[in-house]
Parts: C-alpha cells; sequence; structure tokens
C-alpha cells in the first residue's frame, strides 16, 4: 500500500495577501449570473471518482 501525502486547503488563521487575492477572483467569478457564451467549468485537482 502506497503512503498518500493529503494537503488540504483552508482559510488561513491570519490576512494572507498570497492566498486572500486568488480566493477573492474565484468568488467574484461564482458571483456572476450565468451566461451561455462565457460558462465557468470547474474541475477537481484529483483525478478521482
Amino acid at each position: 500500500m502506497t503512503n498518500r501525502k493529503i494537503q488540504y486547503w483552508v482559510i488561513p488563521p491570519t490576512e494572507d495577501a498570497e492566498f486572500v487575492a486568488p480566493m477573492e477572483q474565484v468568488l467574484d467569478t461564482d458571483a456572476q449570473p450565468y451566461n451561455p457564451q462565457y460558462p465557468v467549468v470547474c474541475m477537481d485537482e484529483q483525478p478521482v471518482q
């Protein structure tokens, strides 16, 4: 059996601009109304079904 190291993404306990800036961009994208000309595609980073 192989040991797998899993890294979990959580909100850091203190403000971290390197984390917050991309997260705000994701949240802004999620808040946009549906537009069939610009679909949003979500992908899971783990290739596990």
